[in-house]
């Protein structure tokens, strides 16, 4: 059974990103837009959750089992946003997966839930795809720097 547990503390926050993803060498490879340097790549998502938190409202959640880190999720329910989600390489099997799913879920009763993915992260793609998200082929992002 994945337990939860909301984390408000930034250094807790980055400790779960980094447990949940330091030994994803493919993810680092080919899906995470900052390929080949995994310290760069974690540093990048734990600053994008952050000001999700601070800007957004955003609540991050630590998922368990039996004590052991198994992944996270970052939501922002006010602005209808699951913002970042992963669950360790060893982790991914379908109880956890579905589990996962089930809560994501029930920060979004009503069914409508937004998610922003790098077009590169297609295995987060097919991941959501293959458990009811709907891919919006149409949108365009402009993006000012």
């Amino acid at each position: 059974m994945t337990n939860t547990r909301q984390i408000n503390d930034k250094e807790e926050i980055k400790a779960v990103i980094r447990e949940t993803f330091v030994e994803d060498k493919e993810l680092f490879d080919k899906f995470h837009f900052i390929n080949g340097d995994v310290e760069l790549a974690i540093e990048d998502t734990f600053k994008k959750i952050a000001e999700m938190v601070d800007t957004q409202g955003a609540e991050f959640y630590k998922l368990s089992d039996g004590g052991e880190t198994i992944g996270y999720i970052n939501v922002a329910p006010k602005i209808r946003v699951l913002h970042s989600f992963g669950l360790k390489k060893d982790c991914r099997d379908e109880k956890r997966k579905k589990e996962m799913i089930e809560l994501i879920d029930s920060f979004f009763p009503d069914g409508i839930v937004f998610c922003i993915l790098f077009s590169k992260n297609s295995r987060g793609i097919k991941f959501l795809k293959n458990n009811g998200f709907m891919q919006e082929e149409t949108v365009t992002l402009i993006k000012h720097i």
